[in-house]
């Protein structure tokens, strides 16, 4: 036992496999962040970065938003995730609290983790028609960052809110004037573009020989903008960013 863990140790690839022995063990042995009990409030802040009566305003709007359409969101608001990964938290909270309902999975979660600097909206199946992972994207970056930013925190998260309770009840929602979502047909179009350069670089690349200085970079390719989009389960949209 000894020789073995001096190898690792002492091995690069040892030291990979045990670090991916980590990786996959931690989730296994349910080394992640505990989800608080179901409460029975919308806006659940458990860093009080909300005034008391700005809260209890919050609370009554989104419940009288929940009267008159059946959808329900959620609002919390914690330290810190703890070393967990954003998505799969609210994940597990959002199924754990169960919100929205179990017929049309029309809730949506607003997860802010302050120290961590982390945000996400987490939105269930049946409202990713109308809180599209677009809008998630920039309620989050020109709404809620601005605002956080400068510290307005309640302001912040009080007008994301609004929002997502105006775009969940059909309205429209332009951040920016005249501002349009890219049609499916402009992105399948850019899409095939990319594939035909690609293939035609291949054609092209062995015609003209082997490697060498003259062959496309082992690591050339198509850099992707980062963030945490969709999912299965509860999620079937959503954005995660940070502060």
């Amino acid at each position: 036992m000894k020789l073995a863990m001096t190898y690792l140790l002492e091995n690069k690839f040892g030291l990979r496999l045990l670090w991916f022995s980590l990786l996959v063990l931690i989730p296994m042995l349910g080394l992640t962040k505990e989800v608080p009990p179901k409460p029975q409030r919308w806006v659940n802040d458990y860093v009080g970065i909300i005034p008391a009566d700005e809260l209890a305003q919050l609370e009554a709007q989104i419940q009288a938003f929940t009267d008159s359409t059946g959808h329900q969101l959620a609002v919390v608001v914690e330290q810190s995730l703890e070393g967990d990964d954003v998505f799969d938290y609210s994940q597990r909270l959002a199924e754990a609290w169960g919100i929205g309902s179990q017929e049309h999975n029309n809730g949506v979660l607003l997860y802010i983790a302050l120290q961590d600097r982390a945000l996400r909206i987490h939105v269930g199946y049946g409202l990713e028609g109308v809180i599209t992972d677009a809008l998630s994207k920039r309620i989050i970056e020109r709404t809620l960052k601005p605002r956080f930013q400068q510290e307005q925190y309640s302001e912040g998260i009080h007008d994301a809110i609004t929002l997502l309770m105006l775009a969940a009840s059909g309205e429209k929602i332009d951040l920016i004037a005249g501002e349009e979502e890219v049609p499916l047909w402009l992105i399948g179009l850019f899409l095939l573009g990319i594939v035909g350069i690609f293939v035609l670089a291949a054609i092209f690349g062995n015609k003209g020989g082997g490697g060498g200085a003259g062959g496309r970079s082992a690591n050339a390719g198509p850099i992707f903008w980062g963030g945490t989009l969709g999912g299965g389960g509860f999620s079937g949209g959503g954005f995660s960013g940070g502060v």
